[in-house]
């Protein structure tokens, strides 16, 4: 049976150790595949080694960032976009390693690609194309303009991505104005003391309004709203 492994009571701290924790041990993989004799690549301790860290890497990355999205506390929050910073840029740094490329190259011309099973020749293609695709065939001097250009937009996108996620727009309107939208719905929304209704830009509300509600007037101003997040965040 499958195990879980998502857990949604990590504390900041935790959060940080264990993306360290994280780091290194990635590290410790890729370090010892860039290490090995190009002579002495094989399967087992290139190929194997890789895709099996890349799979627990994965679930552990996922647990670690995806609190960012759905945690009440903002400290909890602000962790685990540092650790997506974080773990982001790292995913850049062993992406462009060039002695992993090279071992994964070295592998390719070594072995016989017919007796591979499909999941391996597969996973095989994809690391060389991705590794040509990052820049690795080019110069030394390219490959660090790549890579810097790379972590600059990576970390642009968390920014814009957390600053949507912290957005706190209200729109009020009255019931009418929400005409078409199930009482269920208006019925877990917040009011006002003029008892008109809170409306924020999240996708619970946001999606439901611009679907189902019937006035005109109210689906153009979410929509314009939802459409100006984070304008003037600097």
């Amino acid at each position: 049976m499958a195990i879980n492994k998502l857990r949604w009571d990590l504390t900041p701290d935790q959060i940080k150790f264990q993306t360290d924790a994280l780091i290194e041990k990635a590290k410790r993989v890729y370090d010892r595949v860039g290490a090995l004799d190009i002579k002495e690549v094989t399967i087992e301790n290139t190929l194997k080694a890789l895709a099996d860290e890349e799979v627990e890497y994965a679930v552990a990355e996922s647990n670690l960032t995806f609190l960012k999205h759905v945690s009440a506390h903002k400290d909890v929050r602000a962790a685990s976009t540092e650790a997506d910073k974080k773990l982001s840029d790292f995913d850049v740094d062993m992406s462009m390693r060039c002695d992993v490329f090279q071992r994964i190259l070295a592998l390719q011309e070594k072995c016989n690609l017919k007796v591979l099973k499909p999941e391996a020749r597969r996973y095989m293609e994809r690391l060389l194309k991705l590794g040509r695709r990052t820049g690795l065939h080019l110069p030394e001097e390219i490959q660090l303009e790549l890579k810097t250009i790379r972590k600059q937009l990576t970390e642009l996108s968390i920014d814009f991505d957390n600053n949507l996620i912290e957005d706190t727009t209200i729109l009020l309107f009255t019931r009418d104005e929400l005409g078409g939208l199930a009482d269920d719905f208006l019925d877990d929304l917040e009011k006002n003391g003029d008892n008109k209704y809170k409306v924020t830009l999240k996708y619970p509300d946001y999606k439901p309004i611009s679907k189902e509600c019937y006035v005109p007037e109210t689906r153009r101003k979410m929509d314009i709203a939802f459409n100006s997040r984070c304008k003037e965040v600097k």
